[in-house]
């Protein structure tokens, strides 16, 4: 496949160049039946590995093509990788898109990935599938939308391991805010509690990791540590050194598990010209003594920081690869607004928040009486998030009957810094 060649089905006036997908992996298969070699798949998720490219600068858009695509439910994450020409320089992770198959399809088997592409800087795009199930397409093409030339050297001697230099998930801005999908708690979005997502083995799986296999699914409350650590997990977000930031972390079983992964967490107090507005929930020392299994954890890697959300201090901004609030049962809009302006600028760019919020069904008759954030209050706060450049992973609200009996019951919103 010649790396110059214009791709037949480039946009008008728009030259359309293709990479050779395959070229870490040429002559084995991938996870998707039909497209690639006959020998076997280099590790399970593996779909494709595309060549290190040079690019002249702009803005840079790798696209996938997957004519005749058969797929399910399947999730496909799409990585762009990038490290300086300088010799000896190390790959690491710049931005990663999680996207439905079915979405795919419905785009007519092509799906984009975008970054800015600069002079002197390696890129190089691949893609993973973790999910089982039948998968076939007619071919695999990888373009892109400018000139370019393979890097040398061109195999990728080295692959990037997801160390502190790399940013964390991006979600894919949809086209839609809000989906139709029923919530599924082993390939999240934004999304609420619902009973049937405690009947899948994910879920059971996180409580145990979290120590709660004993509680009882129908606590809807259960869920918000649970689904924080699915998320992090399916978008890989957690990876060693990685920086975490959160707001009261008193009953500790999140919070001891990410440690375990070798990630420092910041507690942040949240304190106005007046008073304190959210708290950290205790200090270094009462965490320690009422955590005494984690203590030496909590000492090494556990710092408390306060911030003013009038006054950001600049070596706040832009610290963290990852974030997360449970919110009080009884939280209003404005509160979430706030908190999630403060915790997203305390992200890297791509940097991932997931915020647990009360989400109630029904609209309050007066302020006073609210029992949860409604369906309009979190496409407000959603539409709000957007519009200061950052990404939201798609809303989804469609819940059964069986779940009307507990109100207000938590809400995750999944949301990604921009690169601004």
């Amino acid at each position: 496949m010649g790396h110059n060649q214009t791709f037949d089905g480039s946009a008008a006036g728009e030259h359309v160049y293709q990479v050779d997908p395959f070229n870490r992996f040429p002559n084995q298969a991938s996870r998707i039946d039909g497209v690639a070699g006959d020998q076997p798949l280099p590790f399970d998720a593996y779909v494709f590995h595309g060549a290190p490219i040079e690019v002249p600068g702009g803005s840079l858009r790798f696209t996938l093509h997957l004519p005749g695509l058969q797929a399910g439910s399947q999730i496909l994450l799409l990585e762009v990788i990038n490290r300086s020409s300088v010799p000896g320089s190390a790959w690491s992770r710049l931005k990663i898109e999680g996207v439905h198959l079915s979405d795919v399809i419905a785009n007519g088997g092509v799906w984009h990935i975008d970054v800015e592409g600069w002079p002197q800087v390696q890129y190089a795009c691949a893609g993973y599938i973790h999910d089982e199930g039948a998968l076939s397409a007619q071919a695999l093409l990888l373009t892109v939308n400018m000139p370019f030339r393979v890097a040398t050297p061109a195999p990728l001697a080295e692959a990037p391991q997801h160390t502190a230099t790399d940013q964390p998930s991006h979600i894919a801005v949809r086209p839609r805010i809000a989906g139709p999908q029923t919530p599924s708690f082993a390939n999240p979005s934004s999304q609420p509690w619902t009973l049937a997502q405690t009947r899948e083995p994910a879920f059971r799986e996180q409580m145990l990791k979290l120590g709660r296999s004993e509680q009882a699914p129908a606590d809807p409350w259960a869920w918000a540590d649970a689904i924080i650590l699915q998320i992090f997990d399916r978008y890989q977000t957690v990876f060693p050194k990685a920086r975490g930031l959160a707001i009261d972390i008193a009953e500790f079983t999140l919070a001891a598990n990410i440690l375990k992964r070798d990630c420092p967490l910041t507690l942040l107090r949240i304190e106005t010209d007046f008073a304190v507005c959210f708290d950290a929930g205790a200090s270094i020392d009462e965490l320690a003594t009422r955590h005494a299994e984690h203590r030496a954890e909590i000492l090494r890697a556990v710092n408390i920081t306060t911030v003013n959300p009038g006054n950001i201090p600049e070596d706040f901004e832009r610290q963290f690869n990852f974030a997360w609030w449970v919110a009080p049962k009884f939280t209003t809009r404005l509160d979430v607004q706030n908190v999630l302006h403060v915790l997203m600028k305390g992200l890297r760019a791509g940097g991932m928040l997931v915020l647990v919020m009360p989400f109630s069904r029904t609209v309050p008759v007066s302020p006073e009486e609210a029992g949860g954030l409604t369906r309009t209050d979190i496409e407000r706060l959603t539409l709000d998030t957007i519009s200061h450049g950052h990404d939201v992973a798609q809303l989804r609200f469609n819940t059964s009957e069986e779940d009307q009996a507990f109100d207000p019951v938590p809400y995750a919103l999944i949301a990604r810094r921009g690169d601004d």
